[in-house]
Parts: structure tokens; C-alpha cells; sequence
């Protein structure tokens, strides 16, 4: 990340690059220090091929790992939840898909309590922070977040319903679509788009873990999901660049392929 340009001969700080990588420090430090038991992680999935049923990376057994990943959390330590099995992983995380192709509706998932609730009002809020060349750019690439197909009214207040699967202090849910949502959709034509910004409820999910789940790291399970192929930087991403407005000050564990050297040049964004 670059933290200072120059300017008439001079190195100055950049504040905002600064005050980022500030962030990050503090959330591994935050990482190293905090008891297992009390430490809250997040774990993302592709859906990749194209399919409410598909959930998978290169080579990789994903509801396997899943499984894999959480026994050796609980192991170590953390409260990642009652153990659960390969079919547990695979029904459940096709329901979260479900609910992003239509097929399974958000109001089901809520009572089955497989979704959280992220206030509109605070992704809006969030949203008037980001430059106003951010801004135009998400609303031209999405609309008006308040009219997205995932915003539900509950007690008199808009939130964006965010498909998630709790286990404890492990929180699963697929990575949002790069555009609305997937159904009447071509999202994977956008899956390695560097050009094009992502949708309100891909960057809405990301916030979610951040303020209202409160992550303490996030999993990006296997090769490739698709922030680091967000627009930006090749390299020092600015504070303001979409791979890093999407996870932030998170610190993030990224299992990768290793014959993949092409790729994974792009996941060291």
C-alpha cells in the first residue's frame, strides 16, 4: 500500500493511506491478542460455475474443507459452533445460493435463520463517505440501493438481507454476486471484470461482517472469488480502490492453488 507521495522534491504523508494501513495493523494485532473463544470469523464461498447447486474452487472439496476448517477451529479452540457434516454443508450453502437465483425466498431464509440484516441506513451512510466518483460509479452500476431486489422492510426499517449460514463465531455465506443478483443475470461474465464496479449488495456484504458482525478475519476459501479482480490499482491500492473498500481493515487468509502463478499474482492485490 503507498502511504506517501512526493510533491516539490518532498515525501508527505497520504492521510487516508495512512490512517488504512493504521486499520489493518490493528486488526492483526487485535487478531494475535484476542482469545480464541471470543474471536469472530468469517468464511466465504464461490459459486463458481454458474448455478444455484455449484459451490467450488480449483480442485478443491469444498464442503469438505468447510468441514475440515471447523473441526480444527473448535479444535484450537474457537467456538465455531456443534460440528456439522459434508451434507449439512452442501444443503444449506445451495439455500443461500437459492435466495441469490430466486428460487429460494429471502423471507424463508430469515426464519430459518439463514440471513442477517444489514440496515440500509447504514450502507447509505457508509456509501456517502466514498468519494462522489465512487458514488456516481455504484449507482450507475446498480441503481438506487433502496430499490435492490434484497432490501426487505422489517418493523418500520430497511435493511438489506444478507444470506449467511451461523455456526458459532463462524459465520458462512457465499460472496455476493458481482451485479445485483443472479437471477436474469450474467454475473460470471463480470467475474473477472476489472472495469466494471461491483453491485450494492457484494459491497453490502462485506460491511455487514465488518460493522454488524464485527470480523475479526475472513476466509476466502479456494481459487478465485472475485474482489481482488475488482477496479483498481495493479498495485498500492488506494484506500478508495473497490478491493479494498470491500474488505477493509479485515485481516484475510486466502487458501490458493500453487500452480496457479498467473492468477494468484492478481489474489496479492
Amino acid at each position: 500500500m503507498v502511504i506517501s507521495s512526493l510533491h516539490e522534491g518532498a515525501s508527505s504523508p497520504m492521510a487516508e493511506q495512512v490512517d488504512g494501513l493504521l486499520d489493518k495493523l490493528r486488526k492483526l494485532i487485535e487478531l494475535r491478542r484476542k482469545p480464541m473463544q471470543e474471536k469472530h470469523l468469517a468464511l466465504m464461498f464461490w459459486n463458481y460455475p454458474a448455478g444455484e447447486k455449484n459451490l467450488g474452487a480449483s480442485n478443491l472439496n469444498v464442503p469438505r474443507s468447510i468441514v475440515s476448517i471447523q473441526a480444527a477451529l473448535r479444535e484450537e479452540g474457537y467456538a465455531a459452533g456443534d460440528p456439522v457434516e459434508e451434507n449439512d454443508v452442501i444443503e444449506t450453502a445451495q439455500r443461500l445460493l437459492g435466495a441469490l437465483y430466486g428460487s429460494v425466498a429471502l423471507e424463508t431464509l430469515l426464519d430459518e435463520g439463514l440471513a442477517g440484516l444489514y440496515p440500509l441506513d447504514d450502507y447509505q451512510a457508509w456509501l456517502n463517505t466514498l468519494p462522489r466518483q465512487r458514488q456516481e460509479e455504484l449507482r450507475r452500476a446498480d441503481g438506487d440501493p433502496a430499490r435492490h431486489d434484497n432490501v426487505r422492510e422489517i418493523d418500520g426499517r430497511d435493511y438489506l438481507v444478507i444470506p449467511r449460514w451461523q455456526l458459532g463465531n463462524l459465520l458462512v455465506m457465499p460472496q455476493m454476486p458481482r451485479h445485483g443478483n443472479l437471477h436474469g443475470h450474467n454475473h460470471h461474465h463480470h467475474y473477472h471484470d476489472t472495469d466494471s464496479a461491483p453491485g450494492h449488495l457484494y459491497l453490502a456484504a462485506y460491511r455487514y461482517l465488518q460493522e454488524h458482525y464485527a470480523a475479526d478475519a475472513l476466509i476466502h476459501l479456494g481459487t478465485h472469488g472475485s474482489q481482488e479482480w475488482l477496479p483498481g490499482k495493479d498495485r498500492g491500492l488506494s484506500a478508495y480502490d473497490y478491493p479494498w473498500l470491500a474488505v477493509g481493515d479485515m485481516p484475510v487468509f486466502y487458501p490458493y492453488i500453487q500452480d496457479n502463478v498467473g492468477e494468484a499474482i492478481q489474489a496479492k492485490r
